[in-house]
């Protein structure tokens, strides 16, 4: 469940992060969808590599801690470079200097080279996480440590991403070994108090087809259900462990004092 913090349409938990990166100038107008991709994008990386305003490590700080120096090894940090220089170019067509013609041309360069990206990470990152989880770590944990403080640090961010990522999921959510918006919501979900989901599930509900929704309260309830019944399972095994069986009891008849005298048992 919590293996969804590391995916978007190819990573999306993943890409959370601090909208502050865009200006608050930017002309949604001129190109909502594309300025929306573009802040998604931003805020992966800014998840991925942590922020020091929000005192947090980031995911790759986690699975270089917690699984072999993964995005180490693999050189994740390294490959944002390129995509920062593609960043600094999708501002200036949007922000700077306006040009439909120019944007035209320029943001599916900086989109396919961001998937492409996201895709590898997932092939990393997914298995790091699910690594960590077999070995025992605490992921809620550090999620809720090293991740989630950077979404939460600038008001918006959150309901921007949940909103935005649920929209876009849903229209790539039809790959029944990969359900991508119940990953992604049950993630949330799992890292929720009840009054912070009680909030959160009204900006996912909103964001997604009544269809889709009922799916994903569907399958959390369920899973509620599970969750339940499991733990009613190990307390009754628990009580069962405490309580001695009926045999190691002393039922034998007790022997009066005039028995235990005579070598007869009680009458």
């Amino acid at each position: 469940m919590l293996c969804g913090i590391a995916s978007t349409a190819s990573a999306t938990f993943v890409s959370l992060a601090n909208v502050t990166c865009v200006p608050a100038t930017v002309s949604v107008a001129l190109a909502p969808n594309k300025i929306s991709h573009y802040i998604l994008c931003s805020l992966d990386m800014h998840m991925e590599e942590g922020s020091t305003k929000a005192n947090a490590g980031g995911l790759f700080k986690l699975v270089d801690d917690h699984a072999d120096n993964a995005a180490k090894k693999q050189g994740l940090r390294h490959h944002h470079s390129n995509l920062y220089e593609l960043e600094e170019d999708v501002v200036d067509v949007f922000e700077n200097a306006p040009d439909i013609q120019r944007a035209k041309d320029i943001y599916p360069i900086f989109r396919q080279e961001n998937e492409e990206h996201l895709k590898e990470e997932e092939n990393i990152l997914m298995p790091a996480i699910q690594k960590m989880m077999k070995n025992g770590v605490n992921v809620k944990k550090y999620i809720k440590k090293d991740i989630m403080p950077i979404l939460l640090h600038q008001e918006g961010d959150l309901e921007f991403f949940l909103r935005f990522g649920n929209e876009v999921l849903e229209r790539h959510d039809n790959a029944p070994d990969k359900p991508r918006v119940r990953v992604f919501d049950h993630a949330f979900w799992a890292l929720a108090s009840k009054e912070e989901w009680a909030k959160w599930k009204v900006w996912i509900q909103d964001s997604l087809s009544p269809e889709k929704y009922a799916e994903l309260d569907a399958a959390i309830a369920a899973f509620e259900e599970e969750q339940a019944a499991k733990k009613k399972s190990r307390t009754q095994e628990k009580l069962a462990k405490e309580t001695p069986p009926l045999t190691s009891i002393n039922t034998q008849p007790k022997r009066s004092l005039l028995a235990i005298v005579f070598g007869k048992a009680a009458a």
